[in-house]
């Protein structure tokens, strides 16, 4: 008898045909294999009371929240993988890691789930919105769910009366038992990871039986494509089925008769893999979306470039861009979380550096700012050549994802946005969007280094300088 079956014996269930879920990888999977058991029997003792055909005919009252729920049980099992076990200093990592992964649990999961509940005619009233009528309405059905959530730590959170001393955590609330008095609670942090703990069993049971009841009720069958303008909720069924251990999709739209299809994959250990993963990933897709002209698929993998396939109608590979991916040897946090230093001089100063090799090439990416107002381009250039030396010379861990290559000594290839430096707030992640953009900058160390194609060649000016080639902004390089 496998995992799944043990456990669907604990809320009296038989075998399932799964639709949607990977619940098998969720049961070994860590945190999620160590869901509360008695949460778990609560909240599907309480979805069982829901008549299906209740759930169908307020599935457009509730996509919303069912969806919202999902996703945001997902994305916290993400935080919780990429942060809990690295080392930051206790007072960050509480403000980064702990204190948002809380607010999340409690605000997108817990709260979006009791909607459902509400919704279908669970408890006193229909249209509870805070933890204060969840708790009213649903105390008879969710004692144990409910009573889990540390309702002052939540406010204190919401409304900004948090003070972190440390590892110690202090907020005011009133005091039910003192006339409602205000007094002060300490959190240390062993309680804090305790909350948290506790918090992800509860959601990961919560999320547990909502997937068991809703392959029982043949959710998946009912909703898939049953209104084909319906794009919403079609795409967040075929993401749900596709999940794997192996795979997460990201994303799926249809624009202008091309399917586009964005996704994550781990656990693979050679390109062959993501070939064969992708095209039975269009052949499924393809059974709902079969009017396209194009399919394409955009992955990523840890530490290997992004990678694309392009399919025609008929399911034919018209191109590919696959990289050789090599298994991980080593833990790959401590590269992740490496951080460069700024370089900082009078006229101008490089922030936000990052690695960016690939496959036995160097590469570092940042972002140049020029702190005078009124400066000539011979002026910049100077610069330019000052700024890329500085960056180039940094030194860059071991990528864990190639184990042959060898990082060392002077950058094959630096790429650094230029911009003005001023006090405003700017959109300095898109530089169409920025008047202070002036232009962007790539060094290259040899005419053999491989330089990507620039996407705002029809908007931008190219300049050849030794060792750099400049993309000025047209407006920029005319006022010079």
């Amino acid at each position: 008898m496998n995992n799944l079956n043990k456990l669907l014996l604990i809320i009296n269930e038989k075998d399932l045909n799964l639709k949607i879920g990977d619940l098998d990888s969720f049961l070994n999977s860590e945190p999620q294999k160590y869901f509360n058991h008695d949460v778990a029997i609560e909240t599907y003792q309480v979805l069982n009371t829901i008549n299906k055909d209740d759930f169908i005919n307020n599935f457009e009252e509730i996509k919303d929240y069912l969806f919202s729920f999902i996703n945001s049980y997902y994305h916290v099992i993400d935080i919780y993988n990429e942060l809990d076990d690295i080392s930051f200093d206790d007072e960050i990592k509480i403000k980064i890691y702990y204190l948002p992964i809380i607010t999340q649990i409690i605000e997108n999961i817990f709260s979006n789930f009791y909607r459902i509940v509400c919704i279908n005619g669970v408890g006193t009233s229909k249209i509870s919105t805070t933890i204060d009528n969840f708790k009213t309405s649903l105390k008879e059905q969710l004692g144990y769910s409910l009573n889990i959530i540390d309702k002052d730590l939540r406010n204190a959170m919401n409304h900004g009366k948090i003070t972190i001393n440390q590892n110690v955590i202090i907020f005011p609330f009133k005091n039910e038992n003192n006339n409602y008095k205000i007094e002060s609670k300490r959190i240390i942090l062993n309680d804090l990871i305790n909350l948290k703990n506790q918090l992800i069993d509860s959601a990961s049971a919560t999320f547990f039986s909502l997937f068991v009841y809703l392959n029982k009720i043949d959710f998946f069958d009912e909703f898939i494509f049953k209104n084909k303008d319906d794009f919403y909720t079609n795409n967040e069924l075929l993401k749900l089925h596709l999940k794997s251990s192996k795979i997460e999709i990201k994303n799926i739209k249809c624009i202008n008769s091309t399917l586009e299809v964005s996704m994550h994959i781990n656990n693979i250990e050679n390109e062959y893999e993501i070939y064969t993963l992708s095209i039975d990933i269009i052949k499924i897709l393809y059974q709902y979306y079969n009017f396209c002209t194009f399919y394409t698929i955009d992955y990523s993998y840890d530490y290997s470039p992004n990678g694309k396939m392009i399919f025609n109608e008929n399911l034919e590979v018209i191109s590919q861009f696959i990289h050789d991916i090599e298994k991980m040897r080593i833990s790959p946090k401590s590269y992740k979380y490496h951080n460069f230093k700024e370089i900082k001089y009078d006229d101008w100063e490089v922030k936000n550096i990052s690695d960016i090799s690939v496959e036995n090439i160097k590469g570092l990416r940042g972002k140049l700012f020029i702190k005078k107002e009124k400066i000539s381009k011979d002026e910049l250039k100077k610069i330019f050549h000052k700024a890329t030396k500085e960056v180039r010379g940094l030194p860059t861990l071991q990528n864990p994802k190639d184990t042959r290559a060898k990082y060392v000594g002077d950058a094959d290839i630096v790429y650094l946005n230029v911009f003005y430096d001023n006090l405003k707030r700017v959109n300095y992640g898109h530089e169409e969007l920025s008047d202070t953009f002036i232009c962007n900058l790539t060094y290259y160390r040899t005419k053999n280094t491989p330089i990507p194609d620039y996407p705002f060649e029809s908007k931008h000016i190219k300049e050849e300088i030794p060792k750099h080639t400049v993309w000025w902004k047209n407006s920029e390089i005319k006022s010079m």
